[in-house]
């Protein structure tokens, strides 16, 4: 392996959240000195992953192919215990893994995708705005919705992504009676949704305004 291909390998690893060039680089000094059926494995499941993983066409989370319900939608979405009257906003899958572990919300979930970035010229949003506003409108017009809860990270982007959801769903709050509201105390000013634990998820929703 050139020096060249150790940069191009460690730029990938860099483009992994919360990984920075040094770390990016011990991986690929890890992957060069690992035993080659490691590799080939992970390699291997890697492919897997890819092939075997869709996007869900409600709630947009990353599940299983084997687990597709009719419509192409998740597990989540095509279960008849959710409370569809409910439906809670989250950032990225990893949030949504972690409410559903703690078991403290039982409602709908959809994947936003990203977050308002402060600086206007520092990166594209990845924000399905649409999507969301279109699965909005489809629950108000089915009756299914009475609440949309903005459950993002209590860290500056998280805020500010909140209240521009808030500004863009008011219409539907002042039309429809929907209420939308947003995680309370629980959260601490910084913290990252997906690091929270059970308690503080439960007392989050437990105290939303």
């Amino acid at each position: 392996m050139s020096s060249t291909s150790i940069e191009k390998v460690s730029e990938f690893f860099s483009r992994f959240p919360g990984i920075g060039r040094r770390q990016a680089r011990r991986f690929v000094y890890f992957l060069l000195s690992a035993d080659s059926v490691f590799v080939e494995e992970l390699l291997k499941e890697i492919s897997a992953l890819r092939a075997g993983t869709r996007q869900c066409a409600d709630c947009f989370r990353f599940f299983e192919d084997s687990n597709a319900q009719e419509g192409g939608v998740c597990l989540l979405c095509g279960t008849q215990t959710a409370d569809k009257k409910m439906l809670m906003i989250v950032e990225k899958d990893i949030d949504l893994d972690n409410i559903v572990r703690s078991r403290t919300y039982d409602g709908q979930f959809f994947v936003l995708g990203g977050l308002l970035p402060l600086l206007e010229n520092s990166r594209r949003s990845e924000m399905r705005v649409k999507e969301l506003l279109s699965g909005i409108e489809k629950r108000i017009q089915a009756n299914m919705l009475e609440e949309v809860v903005i459950a993002l990270s209590a860290h500056p982007e998280g805020e500010y992504t909140k209240v521009y959801l808030e500004k863009i769903l008011t219409p539907f709050s002042e039309k429809h009676g929907i209420k939308i509201t947003t995680l309370g105390r629980g959260l601490s000013t910084g913290t990252e949704l997906e690091y929270s634990d059970a308690d503080t998820i439960r007392n989050a929703l437990e105290s939303r305004r």
